[in-house]
């Protein structure tokens, strides 16, 4: 069972208006085929699944991110994700991404969107963890 890593991004302030957040190659334990965006337009509450094989790196572009992490083992973690911080997410974790208004989630996949490989009741994701142990 792979476990979360978190990382810290390199952060680089150009002058007093600007600043960048970067996020290396060395950090990314997969080749990138997806990466998106999700804003948050009110406080809110998105995730509830797994994902059978898909690999991710979650990061906060803007504001903070609580996340509520459960592994297939049954090893539960709430991480707090800010602007300068990236948790890399094996498959087979059940995630609870709680957003406050205007915060901005970034993620980096190692594969393209697919359906069939969402799990999004949790009862199967319960059955699938039983299975495991």
């Amino acid at each position: 069972m792979q476990k979360l890593i978190i990382y810290k991004t390199r952060f680089l302030v150009f002058n007093d208006k600007s600043q960048m957040n970067v996020l290396v190659n060395e950090l990314i334990p997969f080749v990138p085929k997806r990466i998106y965006t999700v804003l948050a337009s009110k406080e809110s509450i998105r995730g509830g699944h797994a994902h059978l094989k898909l690999e991710q790196v979650i990061f906060c572009i803007k504001g903070k991110l609580k996340i509520e992490f459960e592994s297939i083992v049954r090893d539960k973690k709430i991480l707090i994700i800010n602007e300068d911080e990236c948790v890399y997410v094996p498959n087979l974790y059940w995630r609870k991404i709680y957003y406050e208004k205007g915060s901005i989630l970034g993620c980096i996949a190692n594969d393209i969107y697919k359906e069939e490989d969402y799990i999004r009741d949790y009862s199967d994701f319960i059955k699938i963890s039983n299975e495991n142990n």
